[in-house]
């Protein structure tokens, strides 16, 4: 994080305090933080309060001139040809864009006062070597840790009516995705005012920002006021980032372990019970990257009372964005390839066919359908989560399972500039998804709509202009965890 002075001011640097109270301050700060955890942070812009550019970028003014380029149109960042910058590994870092968004800034936080919350984990949701827990009493196996916009979730909060839980990438720093998230709260809450001609007609207070953290060894202990311990992940074992595909967490508690996306489920059902906010209306579970693909797969294998809601029943309507994951775990064993048989035009949908693969295709990559990429059964990838929440899991076309998913309110967020190209397409991360990130949301995007007229829409009317689920392009934001949601597009998804 670097934390930017909101104006312009002659009191000395010593005199500045870097996270002040409201009371104390003596110049007023924000944040802002890396748009990558591997990249060093840019600089805060003078021009417009609480605003910020990344690394190689410099803050520019909207230009006067006619031009067909509406980011120059407005505040915007402007690559700095004059820099090198390097990475924090020390290697150069090459820029594809002339203009970026510029960032919008978090506010401080009393650094001393910032620490994390623990929700505690019941014993009915963990595992013995796969298998559930048969307990006569229930106890509490260790904690989740978390950080909120305000205070823990066992204070009561009668002002919330919208809570929005923001699920963390690979990088694991919670508390970045947390100062961006709390930051679109603010975003949404101002434009809402100057639609209104400033007649406020919502305020900060209905929104809770909430942002789990899914630890690893590597991030150390968190101090806490609990004796519960608190659950870690493995980040390595069997492959980097195991919360993203719901594994089982490392021992705690004796040999008892916790699947990331069960630690989902109790806290959301934590939330949607209305206990300590009696108001509740709506939950969003928002993602990004790694954290994109816990939200999709977590929602395709869930089988919490409280994802599944209508407008009779009395808990919170429940939202999921994924935004930019990697890959997807797909509700069939069909996936796109060029029409003619060659290469084809992989930029264009409108020059593939989605269609079963050849056996050479199969031969060439043998899990492209197992689980995390597909629904079949994966000894390597061990998730008896995901194993026991999908009914006849071993079939691939399971109709009941793309019709539960589908009928959840998804929106997948998609950058239009994400689009570097990943793996060797064909097995190497990718099973078939396509080229980049984009691609591969737009991909399994239309799959959903094929299989869903195929599935006679679910019982639903049969009308072609129904769509399953929602996608969204972000304009001019690549893949970055701030953008994706601070812009108009990722806005509107939010909190419309």
């Amino acid at each position: 994080m670097k934390c930017c002075p909101q104006y312009s001011s002659t009191v000395s640097a010593t005199e500045r305090k870097l996270f002040p109270s409201v009371e104390d301050a003596v110049v007023g700060y924000t944040c802002l933080g890396p748009s990558h955890g591997h990249y060093p942070i840019g600089e805060c812009c003078s021009d417009i309060n609480d605003t910020g550019c990344s690394v190689g970028y410099t803050c520019a003014a909207a230009t006067t001139e006619t031009t067909q380029d509406e980011l120059a149109t407005v505040p915007h960042c402007q690559l700095d040809s004059s820099q090198t910058p390097t990475d924090n590994y020390g290697e150069p870092i090459d820029f594809d864009y002339e203009r970026m968004p510029r960032y919008h800034t978090c506010p401080a936080r009393h650094y001393e006062n910032f620490k994390p919350f623990g929700l505690p984990i019941p014993s009915t949701v963990a595992r013995q070597n796969g298998r559930k827990l048969k307990a006569q009493v229930d106890w509490n196996v260790g904690q989740l840790a978390y950080y909120t916009s305000r205070n823990s979730l066992d204070v009561t909060d009668e002002k919330v009516k919208t809570i929005i839980i923001t699920v963390h990438g690979s990088s694991r720093v919670s508390t970045n995705y947390l100062c961006f998230m709390m930051r679109t709260v603010q975003d949404y809450v101002a434009s809402k005012s100057r639609k209104n001609g400033d007649e406020t007609i919502v305020t900060e207070d209905e929104y809770l920002v909430i942002a789990p953290w899914f630890l690893a060894p590597e991030d150390g202990e968190p101090e806490s006021s609990s004796d519960l311990p608190y659950i870690k992940w493995d980040d390595h074992t069997p492959t980097s980032h195991t919360f993203r595909y719901g594994a089982e967490s490392l021992p705690v508690d004796g040999s008892n372990t916790v699947s990331s996306f069960a630690a989902l489920d109790v806290l959301l059902e934590t939330l949607c019970t209305k206990k300590s906010f009696p108001n509740l209306e709506k939950i969003v579970v928002a993602g990004h990257s790694a954290g994109g693909q816990v939200v999709h797969r977590w929602g395709v294998s869930s089988s919490s009372w409280c994802l599944d809601t209508n407008e009779n029943e009395s808990h919170p309507n429940v939202k999921l964005v994924a935004a930019n994951p990697r890959s997807y775990s797909y509700l069939d064993g069909r996936r796109y390839f060029p029409t003619d048989g060659g290469e084809g035009d992989e930029e264009s949908l409108e020059s593939l066919e989605l269609r079963e693969l050849t056996s050479q295709e199969r031969d060439d990559c043998p899990g492209y359908n197992r689980y995390a990429w597909g629904l079949a059964d994966n000894t390597e990838l061990p998730a008896p989560y995901f194993v026991s929440n999908l009914a006849n899991f071993e079939d691939a076309n399971d109709k009941e399972v793309f019709c539960r998913y589908a009928a959840r309110d998804v929106t997948y967020l998609s950058g239009e500039r994400d689009v570097e190209k990943l793996g060797n397409q064909i097995c190497n991360e990718d099973g078939y998804q396509g080229p980049t990130r984009r691609q591969r949301s737009e991909r399994f995007y239309a799959s959903l709509q094929v299989i869903g007229k195929e599935a006679g829409y679910c019982g639903r009317d049969e009308d072609p202009s129904i769509k399953i689920h929602e996608r969204v392009l972000v304009k001019n934001v690549g893949h970055d965890h701030a953008l994706i949601f601070l812009m108009e597009e990722g806005l509107r998804v939010m909190f419309e």
